[in-house]
């Protein structure tokens, strides 16, 4: 698996650093093969839900980006987060997930806390590994 790791830069609302980054990061996923297991995680500074922050565009054009490679946004109904973990569709094929935050007061930094599970399920329907990403 290919894990890209990425901070969108922003101060204030969407800038220069913003734009530059963004668009670095398309030309990075241009790179990913769509058939292959791959992951990004990171502050995208993009909410996938709710209000459109820090733009509508910038929300569409990682969303279109996400589908030509084939992948899901598993953070995407967390509101007002701009942490997310996207996993290619292939490799979270036969796989139960579960979504754990904390951090929600944000006492400990300006971001929640999100920790990932997946789950690898058997046709028995038992637990063959388990995985547990946080960012």
């Amino acid at each position: 698996m290919k894990v890209y790791g990425t901070i969108t830069r922003v101060f204030g609302v969407i800038g220069k650093r913003f734009e530059s980054d963004l668009i670095g990061q398309l030309k990075d996923f241009e790179n990913f093969e769509a058939e292959k297991s791959n992951c990004i995680i990171g502050d995208l500074n993009v909410y996938f839900s709710g209000y459109a922050y820090p733009t509508l565009y910038a929300r569409n054009i990682l969303n279109e980006s996400s589908e030509k490679l084939k992948m899901k946004k598993l953070t995407n109904e967390i509101a007002e987060n701009v942490d997310h973990i996207v996993n290619s569709k292939e490799f979270m094929k036969n796989k139960k997930t579960k979504i754990e935050t904390w951090n929600l007061d944000k006492k400990l930094s300006d971001h929640i806390g999100i920790c990932l599970t997946i789950e690898e399920l058997r046709s028995f329907n038992f637990s063959l590994a388990k995985w547990r990403v946080q960012c």
